[in-house]
């Protein structure tokens, strides 16, 4: 412990003082954080592509979505003319047969 103790109170040391086993730690640890960042990206573009993917889905399924509420939108005002339609001849109907039974009274 008494070497541990010394070693502490010894001022730090640069990269050119380090005796080479602890230099080629440094190397490694070095190469071992460069492999891990170049892991991380390449993780981060994957999952930038798969949001790439689901936003084209997306985007995909909204305008089928837009066609679809356009179509039904002509669908209900087809409905609504025709029901206009009905309603015209219905009226029409009423007063025909109200003029009917007035000149037969």
């Amino acid at each position: 412990m008494s070497g541990v103790r010394a070693l502490m109170r010894q001022p730090m040391r640069t990269a050119r003082e380090l005796p080479p086993m602890a230099s080629a730690i440094v190397a490694a640890a070095g190469v071992f954080v460069a492999l891990l960042v170049r892991a991380n990206n390449k993780k981060l573009e994957e999952d930038l592509e798969d949001y790439e993917e689901n936003l084209e889905d997306a985007r995909d399924e909204a305008e089928a979505a837009k066609r679809e509420l356009g179509v039904l939108k002509q669908q209900l005002e087809t409905a609504a003319a025709e029901e206009m339609k009905l309603q015209n001849a219905i009226a029409e109907a009423v007063r025909g047969s109200a003029s009917d039974g007035a000149v037969a009274a």
